[in-house]
């Protein structure tokens, strides 16, 4: 799941001249966002828009204001403000800005399920010449970030480690850097270095007194001790981030989707169906609620909640789960990319529990497919998915099948 967003950098106007209303106006509204009253910034912004005396304030105005209505739940609506300012800041002589504003838009595009078009902008700002190092680094690290949400990890490694390189940034840019390496490491498999991230970045945030952020990095360490097995450790970091994200003045529903959605897992180790729904059923609402119903990270919890269902033998509705989950993920990345295969993975094991050992055995060669589209990274994924593939030709009297795929991936089990 997605590691807390950085909020994008208001735009500097030190050295700009301007009226003093604008200014004014203006100001309020980066007050407002600082305390968390993102209506109130945004018409504060909105004013400011309207006071403008020149190209380059306005441009600001429409930058901030798409940012407060990010923040506020409206992405639609910010999607437009921010591409205002970003044809703006093309036909001036601030490329830093175009940067700032490309990377805000990168975000909302990303939170709009975009990833291609988020991808698009983040590669065309790094383009762009700037000699600002921290505007480098962000836009490295969310470039990185969306690259590891699509499994494409060793590309995400290689922007994510130029980012962390990367000296004289703020605190919170390292926090988020190494958020997103310790997410990147843990869906890796390597949950040491997950778990040393992850401290790295909860140190930064004691050390700010960012509760908030804290939040985020227990969640994140809660899952990484929950994903290696360790569901005693996980439990007491999981529910405070929870705790904290469900008491925050300004409700952020993708935080508490991701919190939910983990303690979700976290009843399903301890074989506790009903709470562990129950928590899918919250998560799912908030990611609605938070991205949409066709998001990336909406699929994943539908994923969830099919696995929970099909536990008490209710097998219709869980394959309605999975067939709103594929459909996202085939609509966003193809239908034989790497993140589809998940839900094909699911499937089969769906109707191998159901009995369908050929509806499961179809389902397991259509993920290995997918998954053949992935680097090496995938290597041990595919030995277990094989595995599945293997039992369900068996079954199904398909022994030579059967031991042609176990030794398609010999190989793999040696490394």
């Amino acid at each position: 799941m997605r590691a807390i967003a950085a909020l994008s950098l208001f735009v500097c106007v030190a050295g700009l001249s301007y009226a003093e209303d604008w200014n004014t106006v203006h100001s309020k509204g980066v007050e407002a966002m600082r305390q968390g009253d993102y209506e109130k910034a945004t018409t504060m912004f909105r004013t400011s828009v309207s006071v403008t005396i020149s190209e380059t304030l306005r441009a600001v105005s429409e930058n901030d204001l798409g940012i407060a209505l990010s923040q506020a739940g409206h992405p639609a609506e910010a999607k437009t403000w921010l591409e205002r300012a970003l044809a703006a800041w093309t036909g001036l002589a601030f490329p830093h800005y175009y940067a700032q504003t490309a990377a805000a838009l990168a975000g909302v595009e990303r939170n709009l399920g975009d990833y291609a078009a988020a991808k698009a902008l983040l590669s065309t700002a790094l383009n762009r010449s700037s000699s600002d190092v921290a505007t480098r680094s962000y836009l490295l690290a969310t470039l990185g970030d969306i690259l590891r949400e699509e499994g494409n990890y060793a590309e995400a490694r290689k922007l994510l480690n130029e980012a962390d390189g990367i000296a004289d940034v703020p605190w919170r840019q390292r926090m988020d850097v190494k958020i997103s390496l310790a997410e990147l490491n843990r869906d890796a498999g390597d949950f040491d270095a997950s778990i040393e991230d992850w401290n790295g970045a909860a140190t930064l945030a004691r050390d700010h007194s960012d509760a908030s952020a804290q939040a985020a990095c227990d969640r994140g360490l809660g899952q990484t001790w929950l994903d290696r097995g360790s569901p005693s450790r996980a439990e007491p970091l999981l529910r405070a981030a929870l705790a904290r994200f469900e008491n925050e003045p300004v409700r952020r529903e993708a935080e508490i989707a991701t919190a939910q959605a983990a303690m979700g897992q976290l009843y399903m180790k301890q074989e506790k169906f009903g709470l562990a729904e129950e928590a899918f059923q919250k998560a799912l609402a908030s990611e609605e609620k938070g991205l949409g119903a066709t998001h990336p990270q909406t699929a994943l919890v539908l994923e969830f909640l099919a696995e929970t269902v099909a536990r008490r033998n209710e097998m219709q509705i869980a394959r309605g789960y999975l067939d709103r989950a594929e459909s996202i993920m085939s609509a966003r990345f193809g239908e034989n990319s790497v993140m589809a295969a998940s839900v094909f993975v699911n499937r089969g094991v769906l109707e191998q529990r159901a009995g369908n050992r050929g509806d499961a055995a179809a389902q397991f060669r259509k993920a290995l497919d997918a998954l053949g589209n992935g680097g090496p990274e995938y290597d041990a994924y595919r030995v277990k998915v094989t595995d599945y593939y293997a039992v369900a030709l068996k079954a199904t009297h398909h022994k030579r099948e059967a031991d042609a795929a176990l030794a398609s991936v010999s190989n793999f089990r040696s490394k």
